[in-house]
């Protein structure tokens, strides 16, 4: 089964981005400068992407991550998700001395297309850690305080570092021919702090922040670990949980022998009515786009392309090979019309 294309019905619609590391690794284990270090990317993302991607949830555990984010088009996301992935891998591989890409493939976006399948995805976010025995409590979860967050307000502040100025400053420290005693530069050194900020849900705009951090804690208090099968009378305990200080512990390099694998749901709605009306205008948008890209590659119009998809790089690359002035367009407008085009901008 081919992999769903890249499509966005409506402006800021609301998704779910999820993304499994690696051969299910425990790539993304939580500690006080992984923590900091993958708050730092976010933060990173939101200066340089904010005005067009809203970040209202996080959720994860030591192999995968769960964003929940609204944005003005396909091509602002991907721009999003691609500065995200591979920063965390930068940042985390580094931490962990792991060279390779953390993440083992494209990260899957799943369309929410009413209020009540949106607020299924807020209690799944919410109940991340304690549903898979981990810990007793959301709050318990010794990664980045996304659920403090969200019931106390609390701060989500993370540390990004410049290692492109870092990098500079070591060479040029390392080619002096006289050492005159200056100290080698240090990463810590070259680290500005970044603070995320979660935007309101889009169905909980209109509420006071008091009232939207009293709905997450009326969630939170219903999230209780899974039932063990030995406790008499179905009374819940706690003596399966694995715990923080366990999974601070935690080798990176783990590879589980097992790890739960399901097919993702191309939407998550509760409507049958939005579900089908949603599958209908991607079917339609699949056609188009294929028709539109045949075109493209003899050398027709980048308007040919339909709203609401992203050119991929092969793509993009086939439009810069072509000759200067076809399709209109310089090499530079090219891109950036391309771009805008196919992301209905």
């Amino acid at each position: 089964m081919p992999r769903p294309l890249s499509f966005q019905s409506t402006p800021w619609q609301v998704f779910e981005i999820t993304s499994r590391c690696i051969q299910a690794r425990f790539l993304l284990t939580p500690g006080d400068e992984s923590n900091r270090r993958l708050l730092g990317v976010l933060g990173r993302a939101q200066e340089l992407y904010g005005e067009h991607v809203r970040l209202h949830m996080v959720a994860g555990t030591s192999n995968h991550l769960h964003l929940l984010v609204s944005s003005r088009d396909s091509a602002w996301r991907a721009r999003f998700k691609a500065h995200l992935k591979t920063n965390i891998s930068k940042e985390l591989g580094d931490l962990h001395g792991w060279s390779e890409h953390l993440f083992g493939r494209r990260a899957r976006d799943i369309p929410v297309l009413d209020e009540e399948a949106l607020l299924e995805r807020v209690r799944y976010f919410l109940a991340h850690g304690v549903k898979e025995g981990l810990v007793a409590r959301p709050e318990d979860w010794p990664g980045p305080p996304w659920v403090r967050a969200l019931t106390e307000g609390k701060r989500l502040v993370g540390v990004w570092y410049r290692r492109t100025d870092y990098y500079n400053r070591a060479r040029a420290w390392a080619r002096r021919k006289k050492p005159d005693g200056t100290p080698a530069p240090k990463l810590a050194d070259f680290g500005d702090e970044k603070e995320v900020t979660l935007a309101p849900l889009p169905n909980w705009s209109e509420l006071s922040e008091t009232e939207r951090r009293g709905r997450f804690q009326r969630i939170v208090d219903q999230i209780h670990p899974p039932v063990t099968s030995g406790d008499a009378g179905g009374s819940q305990s706690n003596a399966n949980v694995l715990g923080a200080a366990a999974i601070l512990s935690q080798d990176p390099h783990h590879r589980p022998e097992w790890s739960k694998r399901t097919t993702a749901p191309r939407v998550h709605a509760t409507s049958d009515a939005a579900r089908f009306e949603w599958l209908e205008a991607y079917r339609s948008f699949v056609d188009r786009w294929r028709t539109g890209l045949a075109r493209l590659r003899g050398g027709d119009f980048l308007q040919v392309l339909p709203a609401g998809g992203v050119l991929a790089p092969p793509v993009m690359a086939l439009v810069e090979e072509q000759p200067r002035g076809a399709n209109h367009l310089g090499r530079s407008g090219r891109v950036a019309g391309g771009l805008a085009l196919a992301a209905g901008q």
